[in-house]
C-alpha cells in the first residue's frame, strides 16, 4: 500500500488537492510550531506544507512501520512515528497547530487533545463521484453516502466547522496508476489481486478518471 501510494502521488495525480490544502495551510494563524499528519503514509502532504512553513516542524503519525521508516527520510524538519489514531498517540496535549487527515481514519476526541486551542484541522474526504468511473467498470467499493452526516456527528463535541471547500479534476490515468489507486486505499484490503490485474488489464491504455473530494476546515469548540 505504501509503494502504490508513493508511485501514484509522486506521478502528481493528486497535486490539485496537495496545492488546495498548500493554499488553506498558508492562509490559516497556526500557533506553535507543530504541523502533524495522522495516517499520513508517505507523508506527500504534509512535507509540502512543512515546506512552505520554514519555522514549523512536522510529525507524521501512521500504523505501518515500513511508512514511518520512508517518511523519516523525507524532509529535514519531518518527524516519523508509529501510531495508531484509535488509541492514544504519544503526543502531548494542545502541541499541534495544524492537523492534516487526508483519507484517513479519525478519532475527534484524540484529535481534540492533541490539538491547540486556537489550532486548526483539516479533514478531506471523498465525494460520491470520487474514481467513479473505476467503481462502475470495477466494482469497487462505493462512496458511503453517510460519510459526511457520520463525519459532522462524530466532530461536533469537539469541534466547530469553520468552512467546506469542493474540489473535483479530471486524471488521466495509465493501467499501473489505475492498480496504485486502487492498491493505495480501502479496495486493496477487499478485492482478489489476480482478479483485480484481470480486470485492470482489460480497461485502455489510458482512462480519464474524476477525482472529487471535500476539504473540512476544523476549529476547537473548547
Amino acid at each position: 500500500m505504501v509503494s502504490a501510494r508513493a508511485q501514484f502521488l509522486g506521478a502528481g495525480h493528486y497535486r490539485p488537492l496537495a496545492s488546495a490544502l498548500l493554499e488553506l495551510a498558508c492562509a490559516c494563524r497556526i500557533p506553535g510550531d507543530l504541523i502533524m499528519e495522522v495516517g499520513s503514509g508517505t507523508a506527500y502532504y504534509l512535507e509540502q506544507v512543512v515546506e512552505a512553513h520554514p519555522n514549523f516542524l512536522g510529525l507524521a503519525v501512521d500504523l505501518s512501520k515500513h511508512a514511518a521508516r520512508r517518511v523519516a527520510k523525507v524532509h529535514a524538519r519531518v518527524g516519523s512515528i508509529v501510531g495508531d489514531v484509535w488509541d492514544r498517540l504519544p503526543i502531548a496535549d494542545a502541541v499541534v497547530g495544524l492537523a492534516l487527515d487526508i483519507f484517513a481514519p479519525r478519532q475527534p476526541e484524540e484529535l481534540h487533545r492533541t490539538l491547540h486551542p486556537e489550532g486548526t484541522m483539516l479533514v478531506v474526504t471523498p465525494q460520491q463521484d470520487h474514481l467513479v468511473e473505476l467503481r462502475r467498470v470495477l466494482r469497487l467499493l462505493k462512496v458511503d453516502p453517510d460519510k459526511e452526516s457520520r463525519l459532522a456527528k462524530g466532530f461536533e463535541p469537539y469541534f466547530l466547522l469553520a468552512a467546506k471547500r469542493l474540489l473535483a479534476w479530471p486524471m488521466r490515468l495509465t493501467k499501473q496508476s489505475v492498480a496504485d489507486v486502487i492498491g493505495m486505499g480501502p479496495d486493496a484490503r477487499h478485492v482478489v489481486p489476480t482478479t483485480m490485474a484481470t480486470q485492470i488489464a482489460g480497461l485502455p491504455d489510458r482512462i480519464t478518471v474524476t477525482a472529487a473530494v471535500a476539504i473540512h476546515s476544523y476549529r476547537r469548540t473548547r
